[in-house]
């Protein structure tokens, strides 16, 4: 009799730094990185270690990337077909975190939205020399709550909307 087995999940490739930073705007439009710079997992960026404000105590549980493009519609006036045109277009992302309780700040998202409009997301995945796949996003800060999901973890969620930056608000690069 063979023995038991439970079945693995599949996985994906492993989220391996993921990092949010408040953006500073000077009164001529300028972005700038804030003082307050927080790893969001168990690694800080290599080109960050002695980011003012840097701390490494948040574990992120999920990020979900989306895009939203706005579309209206745009015909002639001799048809009576539906002609969706997109005519903006930018990206979501939801991160939420466990709330970690290690005497540095339990809730460091809502210290960053106390203090800032705009944020710099970072983040890479999979392994390094292989498929890893890093992004950046810009975005609006959006709604934020805090909560636990019935199982004691205590958990805080940020939504981060589109902006225009000036540049692109959403970069991938494959390495």
């Amino acid at each position: 009799m063979a023995n038991p087995r439970f079945a693995l999940p599949r996985r994906g490739r492993d989220l391996v730094q993921c990092t949010i930073a408040g953006l500073a705007i000077a009164a001529n439009g300028v972005i700038s990185v804030g003082s307050a710079y927080v790893s969001l997992t168990t690694s800080p960026f290599a080109a960050n270690p002695a980011t003012p404000g840097f701390v490494n105590q948040s574990v992120l549980r999920t990020k979900g990337l989306t895009e939203s493009p706005e579309d209206q519609e745009i015909n002639a006036l001799n048809t009576t077909q539906r002609h969706m045109v997109t005519i903006s277009d930018g990206f979501n992302l939801t991160l939420d975190i466990f709330l970690v309780n290690d005497t540095r700040d339990p809730n460091p998202l809502l210290t960053l939205i106390a203090s800032y409009d705009y944020f710099l997301v970072q983040w890479a995945e999979g392994a390094s020399g292989g498929s890893q796949e890093v992004c950046a996003l810009y975005g609006k800060r959006g709604e934020f709550s805090t909560g636990t999901d019935g199982r004691g973890e205590q958990m805080a969620s940020l939504q981060l909307g589109p902006c225009d930056p000036g540049i692109a608000q959403f970069t991938r690069t494959l390495q």
